[in-house]
Protein backbone atom coordinates (compact mmCIF):
# COMPACT_ATOMS: atom_id res chain seq x y z
CA UNK A 1 0.00 0.00 0.00
CA UNK A 2 1.34 3.34 -0.92
CA UNK A 3 1.99 6.10 2.01
CA UNK A 4 -0.05 8.92 1.89
CA UNK A 5 1.10 12.57 2.78
CA UNK A 6 -1.79 13.50 4.75
CA UNK A 7 -0.13 16.92 5.82
CA UNK A 8 0.40 17.40 2.15
CA UNK A 9 -3.80 17.85 1.58
CA UNK A 10 -4.11 21.04 3.14
CA UNK A 11 -1.09 22.28 1.08
CA UNK A 12 -2.75 21.59 -1.65
CA UNK A 13 -5.82 22.22 -1.20
CA UNK A 14 -4.73 26.22 -0.29
CA UNK A 15 -2.64 26.02 -3.76
CA UNK A 16 -6.27 24.98 -5.45
CA UNK A 17 -8.12 27.63 -3.67
CA UNK A 18 -5.56 30.36 -5.09
CA UNK A 19 -5.97 29.18 -8.55
CA UNK A 20 -9.23 28.80 -8.54
CA UNK A 21 -10.59 31.86 -7.31
CA UNK A 22 -13.74 32.01 -9.57
CA UNK A 23 -14.73 28.85 -7.90
CA UNK A 24 -15.32 27.03 -11.74
CA UNK A 25 -14.55 23.62 -10.85
CA UNK A 26 -17.34 21.24 -10.21
CA UNK A 27 -18.52 21.59 -6.31
CA UNK A 28 -15.83 24.40 -5.24
CA UNK A 29 -18.32 26.89 -5.12
CA UNK A 30 -20.07 24.67 -2.41
CA UNK A 31 -17.05 23.46 -0.86
CA UNK A 32 -14.49 26.16 -1.11
CA UNK A 33 -11.54 24.07 -0.65
CA UNK A 34 -12.40 24.11 2.90
CA UNK A 35 -11.92 21.43 5.16
CA UNK A 36 -13.81 20.51 8.29
CA UNK A 37 -11.79 20.49 10.95
CA UNK A 38 -10.35 17.11 12.64
CA UNK A 39 -11.66 14.73 14.74
CA UNK A 40 -9.73 14.00 17.88
CA UNK A 41 -8.98 10.02 18.68
CA UNK A 42 -11.36 10.09 21.28
CA UNK A 43 -14.30 11.32 19.15
CA UNK A 44 -13.54 8.84 15.91
CA UNK A 45 -13.76 6.16 18.59
CA UNK A 46 -17.13 7.58 19.58
CA UNK A 47 -18.04 7.57 16.37
CA UNK A 48 -16.89 3.90 15.58
CA UNK A 49 -18.64 2.78 18.36
CA UNK A 50 -22.08 4.59 17.33
CA UNK A 51 -21.99 2.69 14.36
CA UNK A 52 -20.49 -0.78 15.39
CA UNK A 53 -17.74 -0.54 12.64
CA UNK A 54 -14.04 0.21 12.40
CA UNK A 55 -13.58 2.28 9.04
CA UNK A 56 -10.68 1.13 6.70
CA UNK A 57 -7.38 2.89 8.24
CA UNK A 58 -6.99 5.38 5.82
CA UNK A 59 -10.37 6.83 6.21
CA UNK A 60 -9.14 6.77 9.78
CA UNK A 61 -6.22 8.72 9.54
CA UNK A 62 -7.83 10.98 6.96
CA UNK A 63 -10.27 12.09 10.13
CA UNK A 64 -8.16 12.12 12.34
CA UNK A 65 -5.01 14.07 10.58
CA UNK A 66 -6.87 15.95 7.82
CA UNK A 67 -10.47 16.58 8.82
CA UNK A 68 -13.91 15.32 9.52
CA UNK A 69 -14.87 16.19 5.74
CA UNK A 70 -15.53 19.22 3.54
CA UNK A 71 -13.27 19.70 0.10
CA UNK A 72 -12.80 16.53 -2.13
CA UNK A 73 -14.09 15.58 -5.53
CA UNK A 74 -17.29 16.59 -6.73
CA UNK A 75 -19.19 18.63 -4.18
CA UNK A 76 -16.75 17.35 -1.43
CA UNK A 77 -16.50 14.74 1.38
CA UNK A 78 -19.55 14.46 3.24
CA UNK A 79 -18.72 16.01 6.89
CA UNK A 80 -18.87 14.15 10.11
CA UNK A 81 -20.96 16.12 12.81
CA UNK A 82 -22.40 14.96 15.76
CA UNK A 83 -25.95 16.83 16.41
CA UNK A 84 -28.07 16.35 19.96
CA UNK A 85 -24.65 13.72 20.93
CA UNK A 86 -24.99 11.42 17.86
CA UNK A 87 -22.95 11.12 15.32
CA UNK A 88 -23.92 11.55 11.03
CA UNK A 89 -22.95 12.28 7.82
CA UNK A 90 -24.12 15.89 6.87
CA UNK A 91 -25.19 16.41 2.91
CA UNK A 92 -27.02 15.40 -0.26
CA UNK A 93 -27.03 11.84 -0.35
CA UNK A 94 -25.55 11.54 2.87
CA UNK A 95 -27.72 9.18 3.66
CA UNK A 96 -25.95 6.23 1.66
CA UNK A 97 -23.69 5.91 4.37
CA UNK A 98 -25.61 6.06 7.53
CA UNK A 99 -25.10 2.32 7.83
CA UNK A 100 -21.29 1.45 7.85
CA UNK A 101 -21.46 -1.20 9.70
CA UNK A 102 -23.59 -3.00 7.03
CA UNK A 103 -21.96 -5.76 4.13
CA UNK A 104 -21.09 -3.90 1.23
CA UNK A 105 -23.40 -5.59 -1.34
CA UNK A 106 -21.48 -5.74 -4.29
CA UNK A 107 -18.57 -8.53 -4.17
CA UNK A 108 -17.86 -8.28 -7.59
CA UNK A 109 -17.42 -6.06 -10.46
CA UNK A 110 -20.94 -4.59 -10.74
CA UNK A 111 -21.94 -1.40 -13.20
CA UNK A 112 -25.26 -0.44 -13.26
CA UNK A 113 -26.96 -0.79 -16.56
CA UNK A 114 -29.28 2.33 -16.62
CA UNK A 115 -30.47 1.51 -19.64
CA UNK A 116 -32.74 -1.34 -17.82
CA UNK A 117 -34.23 1.62 -15.55
CA UNK A 118 -35.31 3.48 -18.36
CA UNK A 119 -32.79 6.36 -17.23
Amino acid sequence: MDTVDWKAVRTRLDALRRRDVDRVVFGASSHGYELQPPLTKGELADVESQYGARFPEDYRTFLVEVGRGGAGPTYGIFPLVRVEGVWRWEGDGAELVSQPQASFPHTSAWTPDFRERGA
